[in-house]
């Protein structure tokens, strides 16, 4: 009780923690004066960065809608061929894989074993792995090249809230730290897709200030039996997600 302070239950208390969660993912990462990025945990070289022809990020619930986010980036920035699988279905597959491809692994624990067993797939045809996860130290990050921390912190709700989001600005971090390299994003268009970073703690918390509107919305959809929740593109995930924590 005295770690959830005044907050009803845990996660309405890690929703409002995710303004000062997302700058922590940003924090000597992110050079808002110059437009430029630094991520020294990224083990790949400039050469090997160039050389990868597709990118597989692989995940399972909140995480895969993580994943297909960031697949979407990567395309969009980085200009390389870029998809989102299920783990669960992906350690079962016989897919195509070799040293220049990219597998990306999305985990908030860094030890869900159909993630895990995915990993050992991957290693088995010598693709290069990054694990994208809060946990250091983790399965995940002992099995892969290297990690990319996603800093949201101890979360205790079941439904993840903060994990994703930060998930989420770590891949579109890394979209455009490979956009740089391989020269597929102009130094505008980068110092643009930067700054707009700038922008998302005081954005999540207007409106996360919006309790009154939330209830509302509640109250009025409180007897329904059916949702359907539409999205298209970068917006089809988060309707995903949203279905699923309803």
């Amino acid at each position: 009780a005295a770690e959830r302070g005044a907050f009803a239950h845990f996660m309405l208390k890690e929703i409002h923690e995710q303004s000062e969660r997302v700058a922590s993912a940003m924090r000597g990462r992110v050079d808002f004066e110059n437009g430029s990025l630094n991520l020294p945990e990224i083990p790949f070289s400039d050469a090997q960065i160039k050389t990868f022809d597709q990118v597989v990020l692989v995940g399972m619930g909140t995480s895969l809608h993580s994943a297909m986010m960031g697949a979407t980036l990567i395309e969009s920035f980085a200009r390389i061929p870029a998809k989102a699988e299920n783990a669960s279905e992906f350690r079962y597959k016989n897919p195509v894989l070799n040293e220049n491809t990219l597998v990306i692994s999305v985990s908030q624990s860094g030890e869900t074993a159909d993630t895990l067993a995915a990993m050992e797939g991957a290693a088995a045809q010598n693709a290069r792995q990054l694990a994208v996860v809060e946990v250091d130290g983790s399965q995940a990050t002992r099995m892969a090249d290297g990690s990319l921390l996603v800093r949201a912190g101890l979360e205790i709700g079941v439904a993840s809230t903060k994990t994703m989001v930060n998930t989420v600005v770590c891949l579109y971090m890394l979209a455009i730290h490979m956009a740089a390299i391989r020269g597929t994003m102009t130094p505008e268009a980068r110092k643009i897709a930067v700054a707009d970073l700038a922008s998302l703690p005081g954005g999540i918390g207007d409106l996360i200030a919006q309790k009154k509107a939330y209830k509302a919305i509640a109250e009025s959809l409180m007897d329904r039996h059916h949702l359907l929740y539409l999205g298209r593109g970068f917006m089809y995930p988060a309707a995903m997600e949203g279905a699923l924590k309803m």
